[in-house]
């Protein structure tokens, strides 16, 4: 398999709240900016469906990038033999035991990585 045929493709970006801007603040400029809605989502707010606000500190130094992918477990053999290398720590799974989310083990330009399986 090739990276072409997992069909990657930007999922959301996450964002860190920094400690001069409150998380609210930060989603209604993100709102403000798009004219997008403003909808909670137990740990984070998301505007709309691709930025994600988180409500406190998570994984990256400034946040997240999610990737959507056709079959995540052959996205984890690829990166794997490309040398990046997955935690399998981070995987959520579906009620069916299919992996849905897990992240890289480390950040690029301070934000971590995350595939989705795209349902």
């Amino acid at each position: 398999m090739n990276i072409e045929d997992l069909h990657l493709s930007l999922a959301h970006i996450g964002i860190n709240p920094v400690s001069d801007q409150s998380v609210e603040e930060v989603c209604a400029l993100f709102s403000a900016l798009t004219g997008q809605g403003i909808r909670d989502n137990n740990s984070s707010f998301f505007v709309g469906n691709s930025l994600e606000i988180m409500k406190g500190p998570w994984k990256g130094a400034h946040g997240h990038l999610a990737f959507w992918t056709d079959d995540i477990a052959a996205s984890i053999q690829l990166f794997e033999a490309r040398g990046l290398s997955v935690d399998l720590s981070s995987a959520q799974y579906f009620e069916n035991g299919s992996m849905k989310v897990v992240y890289l083990q480390r950040d690029y330009g301070g934000f971590a990585v995350h595939l989705m399986q795209r349902a």
